[in-house]
């Protein structure tokens, strides 16, 4: 009697569905949604801690969605430590909080931390910003942005505040 299943890929798909749930943090083993990856080529090299899916590669865990031409999955310890993923652009939303683009994103998982790099962009409830790199903390929600190709700059737009309509004023 054989306990595993033989067909080719198989193997690979349980080791892909195991890494992916540890991916976007460590509360994904906990009461947080599936994590679901999606690509047209996938190669998950267990021994070496190392996933590599490419072809419009899609991550998405309930409202959290990253798209990326390529995306990389680092893992010492069977722990995900790091997510590289690259294309033109890779984006990134969860619901209507964030709102990300660059042509790289790096996810650093145990410092819950999110590099863009390279045309960056991050709308975050509404403030954008952009520079040549972003880092948005996901325990902090935080935003911190340098550079630019505008002068080395970057550029912060943080919107107006809508004035009360008539009627919806209190008294």
């Amino acid at each position: 009697m054989r306990d595993r299943d033989s067909r080719p890929g198989s193997w690979c798909a349980s080791v892909a569905a195991v890494l992916a749930l540890l991916v976007m943090a460590p509360q994904a083993l906990s009461a947080q949604p599936p994590i679901t990856i999606r690509a047209q080529q996938a190669v998950v090299e267990q021994t070496r801690g190392h996933a590599l899916y490419t072809g419009g590669a899609e991550l998405v865990q309930g409202t959290r969605r990253l798209q990326a031409d390529r995306i990389e999955i680092f893992s010492e310890n069977n722990q995900p430590v790091r997510i590289e993923a690259s294309g033109s652009p890779v984006t990134l939303r969860d619901g209507d909080t964030l709102d990300a683009e660059a042509n790289r994103l790096i996810y650093d998982v145990p410092a819950q931390e999110i590099r863009l790099l390279e045309n960056a962009r991050v709308n975050h409830q509404g403030r954008e910003f952009e520079g040549a790199e972003v880092i948005y903390s996901i325990a902090n929600r935080a935003v911190k942005a340098s550079g630019g190709e505008d002068n080395g700059r970057v550029r912060l737009v943080i919107p107006a505040q809508q004035a009360p309509e008539k009627g919806d004023e209190q008294p």
